[in-house]
């Protein structure tokens, strides 16, 4: 289906439910079901023993509001095709295309955890398991009935929205927007540092060939991936050849609950991570809508966005996938019950447009468990105020320019500055500190004729010496003679290592040049995907 219209089914749908007169609702049988914990999804769903065929045998509609009965609980709740059919946080009888039975779930949330039903435990390992609540004993018992006809069916429309895969059904949007790639550019956020985009990865969506290749573009280092496992990640069709492959990631399996306490620890490691390896960064999802939207707003109000960039930066997700752009008379509605509804809930706040965005974030931020010092290099990283020890020259990264890269990355600020041997490095110099850790640390040597070279430009068989030596790793098993005279002899040890670790790409029939220059994106994702140890 086209982006951004209601199919035809719908239309002709809402027509025909516009003129029908309302049933009673005592009309309809009450229908009973039941749950065991092996009906209990991943994040929470309640898959019932009812299935939609005999829901819909019943004369119920998608649109309806239904009264759900199990232990503890009498609840009013719509009867949807999808869980985006109700806002952020609310609950929903679902019947959905993709399943055969009646489910029960929280958009945005955990039905069982919410309504006391269950507890799900989570294994070193990634698997979980479900088990009931104290006082449960399975199977629990649903009974679903009619309250109220049609009582949803003007939010239930409303709602309806859908999109493609197919390429060629987005003819106005470019490869990125079909990926739904874009750079975070609101207030406070430094220029070229932070990305959102559709998963590079899955290709799922039939997207992630477009995102992978913004993110290449875009000279992303690090990346915070909220849908997978490191496991599942890595075995997505196509990983190993991408460029995501060989970036700095972490891939943290997150759920859709915010409000959860999983969530936010999870939420508290990725940004952990960011904090900790300066770079050029993306956030993902599947879709990159619904955490990536949550995950990145937070950001924006944390750097000193306003209500309305965030607003705006979060709607471009619903035009690139449904084609809403604001005048549509759906925009306000997905607006308000998606991203303004999740922040006014995480801030503890109904007057998001008076509150102090930037201070309910790093409040909502400590809470998740993160230090003062953390938000703090979260904050200067995401800022762009980091800056080369020394500069680039047309985009090359020169020889000073990775040591401070280095030195940066790796902790060494605060390092006195010695003597050392080098006649082009002053100890009073701006490169002194950093130039004088990596000396000590044996890192580099320099040139052999007392001078260090900083203003020349960092080839690729040079940092392949500089980063051997930093991991304290031993020489690679390549053959060297495979290479003959490309690489340097008293760079072949080094470079057969890079090579066999999967440092920098290559191999005897594709061997990349030794003596090209780095440039600064290419050090920091290189630098940032492997770590010493």
């Amino acid at each position: 289906m086209k982006k951004g219209r209601l199919s035809a089914v719908l239309l002709v749908a809402a027509l025909l439910l516009s003129f029908m007169t309302p049933a009673s609702a005592a009309e309809f049988p009450e229908l009973s079901g039941t749950a065991e914990t092996g009906s209990i999804r991943k994040y929470g769903n309640i898959v019932l023993s009812i299935t939609q065929e005999e829901l819909f045998a019943a004369g119920y509609v998608c649109g309806d509001v239904l009264t759900v009965r199990f232990p503890g609980h009498t609840l009013e709740l719509p009867l949807c095709s999808n869980y985006s059919d109700v806002d952020s946080g609310k609950a929903g009888v679902f019947a959905r295309d993709e399943d055969l039975c009646v489910v029960l779930a929280i958009n945005m949330g955990d039905f069982a955890s919410v309504y006391g039903l269950a507890v799900k435990t989570t294994h070193e390992d990634n698997s979980y398991e479900w088990n009931w609540a104290e006082g449960i004993t399975g199977p629990v018992c649903f009974t679903l009935s009619m309250k109220e006809v049609g009582g949803y069916r003007d939010e239930y429309l409303l709602h309806q929205l859908s999109y493609s895969d197919v390429r060629g059904d987005y003819p106005d949007l470019s490869d990125a927007e079909f990926a739904n790639f874009r750079e975070v550019t609101t207030t406070g956020m430094g220029g070229g540092i932070l990305f959102r985009t559709a998963s590079p990865i899955n290709p799922e969506r039939n997207r992630s060939v477009f995102a992978d290749e913004a993110i290449r573009a875009a000279g992303v280092t690090v990346v915070m991936n909220l849908a997978d496992d490191e496991a599942s990640a890595r075995s997505h069709a196509g990983f190993e050849g991408s460029y995501y492959a060989g970036t700095a990631f972490i891939a943290l399996n997150m759920g859709v609950d915010f409000t959860a306490a999983e969530f936010r620890e999870k939420l508290a490691e990725g940004l952990r991570f960011f904090a900790g390896h300066p770079g050029v960064y993306a956030v993902h999802c599947l879709e990159g809508k619904d955490r990536t939207g949550f995950v990145i707003a937070l950001l924006e109000c944390f750097m000193g966005a306003s209500l309305e960039e965030v607003a705006e930066d979060y709607m471009l997700t619903f035009s690139n996938y449904y084609g809403v752009t604001p005048g549509d008379a759906r925009y306000d509605t997905i607006l308000g019950s998606g991203i303004l509804k999740s922040l006014a809930k995480a801030f503890e706040t109904e007057d998001l447009e008076h509150a102090d965005l930037s201070a309910c974030a790093a409040a909502y931020l400590e809470a998740c468990g993160l230090t003062a010092e953390e938000l703090a290099a979260l904050r200067n990283n995401l800022s762009g105020s980091r800056e080369p020890v020394s500069g680039e020259q047309d985009g090359i990264l020169t020889r000073g320019g990775f040591i401070g890269l280095l030195f940066q990355i790796d902790g060494g600020e605060g390092a006195e500055p010695i003597q050392t041997a080098f006649t082009d490095i002053l100890p009073e110099g701006e490169l002194a500190p950093a130039v004088s850790w990596a000396v000590e640390n044996g890192i580099v040597r320099g040139y052999g004729d007392g001078r260090f070279g900083p203003d020349d430009p960092m080839t690729l068989e040079q940092m392949t010496v500089i980063l051997w030596r930093r991991c304290g790793q031993p020489a690679g098993e390549t053959e060297r003679s495979a290479y003959g005279d490309g690489v340097s002899a008293w760079a072949r040890e080094a470079f057969a290592w890079a090579l066999d670790a999967g440092v920098i790409a290559g191999g005897p029939d594709a061997l990349p040049d030794p003596r090209s220059a780095v440039t600064r994106a290419e050090a920091e994702r290189i630098v940032s995907a492997h770590q010493p140890g």
